[in-house]
């Protein structure tokens, strides 16, 4: 998984190539909020982005044509624990389902 700097650098240089200039310093503390207090919940970064800068769908397309390479950033991060709570409690859904 890429770290907070690539993300920072890679979104800064999607707005600048989709013709939304920013400071680096925005592009920074959106990229740690996201990371802080969004990116554990599911929600894509670039939905994130969009709803923070108030992209249109035009815009909104062409930075996520140009963060491509970090799509990784678009999924829930890695959380065994809670991952495996939930393929608990998902099993436990099905097997009552069945009886």
């Amino acid at each position: 998984m890429k770290g907070t700097q690539d993300l920072v650098n890679a979104a800064h240089a999607a707005l600048e190539r989709a013709g939304l200039r920013m400071s680096p310093s925005k592009v920074s503390r959106l990229v740690r909020i996201y990371q802080r207090e969004v990116a554990a919940n599911g929600f894509p970064f670039l939905r994130f982005l969009a709803n923070q800068l108030a992209l249109t769908d035009e815009q909104q397309r062409e930075v996520g044509r140009q963060l491509e390479d970090y799509r990784a950033y678009s999924h829930k991060l890695p959380d065994p624990t809670g991952e495996t709570a939930v393929a608990n409690v998902m099993r436990g859904k099905r097997e009552k389902t069945r009886t």
